[in-house]
């Protein structure tokens, strides 16, 4: 099925017809001079601007998204963070103010999906889990209480063998709870590492072509 959002943006300004569409990054150059509070654009300025809603833009200066590493990138809370302003506009009214800029939204588009090629070819390589599919907090909660119960039955109760039986059972079942735990945070943060260093190379390449502002 054909989804505009996911064509290239050059494609997407050309055919959109309202800015729910636009979900990634343009770059434009202003064509009319104006201001969204006490930010001021003059005509030539190169701005980075993405559809918040049917109605509404969010705008930035280009340069302040160049100030942001590819790990912030990666991150869809620091972009909202960063794109955290609406400005209502007609589909007119935007053609009118702003024209896009090819080359420089380009080597945005091409940044963004190297990005999400690292992470989620990264991410793929974590162990697949049943974890995904039960309940986080009955999950963690029964890594503490299932020991606690244990260590009650071995040490505070009079149920002689069965109890101290049923005890060990349940400190048994703890330690491979929180072995499970253990394994999988490790292979994690050496996956998170990865990322990280694959995100830094990346960044060097964009000091190189003027994307990222070190």
């Amino acid at each position: 099925m054909y989804n505009l959002s996911e064509q290239p943006v050059r494609k997407i300004v050309k055919e959109m017809s309202d800015f729910s569409s636009l979900k990634k990054i343009g770059i434009f150059t202003v064509k009319e001079k104006f201001n969204i509070k006490d930010t001021y654009y003059e005509v030539g300025d190169l701005v980075a601007i993405r559809g918040q809603n049917a109605d509404e833009i969010s705008i930035i200066p280009y340069d302040k998204l160049k100030e942001y590493s590819s790990y912030l990138l990666a991150d869809d809370n620091e972009l909202n963070r960063l794109f955290n302003n609406y400005f209502a506009t007609t589909l007119s009214d935007f053609h009118k103010r702003f024209e896009l800029s090819e080359p420089e939204t380009d080597k945005i588009e091409t940044i963004m999906k190297e990005i999400k090629l690292i992470v989620d070819n990264q991410k793929a390589e974590l162990p697949k889990s049943k974890l995904a599919e039960l309940d986080y907090g009955l999950y963690f909660f029964s890594l503490f209480l299932v020991p606690v119960c244990g260590l009650v039955l071995i040490f505070l109760s009079d149920t002689g063998v069965w109890g101290y039986l049923g005890g060990s059972i349940m400190m048994f079942i703890a330690s491979i709870l929180w072995g499970r735990v253990f394994l999988r945070s490790f292979k994690t943060q050496k996956i998170n590492k990865i990322i990280l260093d694959k995100l830094l190379e990346l960044d060097k390449r964009r000091i190189d072509d003027g994307t990222y502002i070190h």
